[in-house]
């Protein structure tokens, strides 16, 4: 918040004020650096060191000796608090370390306090962890590649948000990381906004291809013996499989209903109408393909929450009948027949 602040105080300000501006900016950054410090140590080491790495990366990427001096200056303030409070070992103690891991069958033995790394390792294997590290690395390592020739304040920009996107998914590895939506929602912002930030066009592609990996997602959790993460989520808000089937149907029925109909409102009724019958469908699937049977309340939850969308999508829908003609000429009216 302090910084877009300072920047524009900065164009105002007379030249004698820019050095005070800029150090009082400094101050209050490093006055709650510490206050963050001393209310979690443990944590503050990780963080500084994931940023030193991240810092040393780029100094390595750009060729700039001061990017990696800051970088090393950081890792030595990690270092410095870890002799003050060593740092927690990252929870694999008494893990099977596999080369595939155990999949779902590792769940029975995890918690949802157990930090993301040890659950990750144990269902995916040291294999699994390993591309998932190496793919997060060479994300960044291409990001900033296309920063070398921008100019500096844009590879600040850069340095920065690289730090960010590794520090989100060091919280993702970190304890209960992978269950904690907040987190989820920082790892896919910084994470899915590094082409945007590297200055990459954006390309409009077809919907379908969301639709379909929504699809393939819920047709494995309802075909897979253990639900996973879902179903853990449910038992811990004390609830059974019926409001599990209601939300899975709820979000498919949405999705599909923007997809099919953001300009038609009978056809995202007929979307949603498909939505609930793929809950029948995918209850079959279910008894002829698994070991597990067929059941009529599954489906029933599953077009509960396919009817639960309708008033969050036909409400967006009319409302564009109060919008005027004039404003946006280029999107149809719902009860228009043009395409």
């Amino acid at each position: 918040t302090l910084w877009p602040l300072a920047g524009k105080s900065e164009q105002k300000t007379s030249p004698a004020w820019l050095g005070k501006i800029r150090i009082a900016r400094i101050s209050v950054a490093a006055a709650v650096s510490l206050f963050l410090v001393g209310l979690a140590p443990n944590s503050a080491g990780i963080a500084l060191a994931i940023v030193a790495g991240a810092v040393l990366l780029a100094g390595a990427v750009f060729s700039d000796v001061k990017t990696a001096a800051v970088g090393l200056a950081v890792a030595a303030i990690a270092v410095g608090i870890w002799f003050v409070r060593p740092i927690d070992s990252p929870g694999l103690a008494g893990l099977e370390l596999t080369l595939l891991g155990r999949g779902e069958q590792a769940l029975g033995q995890l918690r949802a306090i157990d930090n993301g790394l040890r659950t990750l390792w144990a269902t995916t294997g040291t294999l699994g962890v390993s591309w998932l590290v190496a793919g997060l690395i060479l994300a960044l390592v291409y990001f900033l590649r296309g920063q070398r020739k921008a100019e500096p304040s844009e590879k600040r920009r850069a340095i920065c948000w690289s730090a960010a996107a590794a520090l989100a998914a060091g919280a993702m590895l970190a304890r209960g990381g992978l269950y904690i939506p907040s987190v989820t929602l920082a790892v896919a912002l910084t994470w899915g906004l590094l082409p945007l930030m590297a200055g990459r066009v954006p390309t409009h592609r077809s919907g379908v291809w969301v639709l379909a990996m929504l699809a393939a997602a819920m047709l494995l959790l309802g075909l897979l013996r253990n639900g996973g993460l879902a179903a853990w989520m449910a038992e811990i808000a004390g609830q059974n499989d019926f409001y599990l089937h209601l939300w899975v149907g709820f979000l498919l029925a949405l999705a599909v209903a923007w997809l099919t109909g953001a300009k038609q409102i009978l056809l995202g009724l007929l979307g949603i109408a498909l939505a609930a019958l793929a809950g029948g469908i995918g209850e079959i699937l279910q008894g002829l393909l698994t070991l597990r049977s067929e059941q009529f309340s599954d489906w029933i939850g599953h077009s509960v929450g396919c009817a639960m969308a309708l008033p969050p999508y036909l409400l967006c829908m009319m409302s564009r009948w109060c919008e005027s003609a004039d404003v946006k000429p280029n999107i149809s009216r719902p009860d228009s027949t043009s395409s």
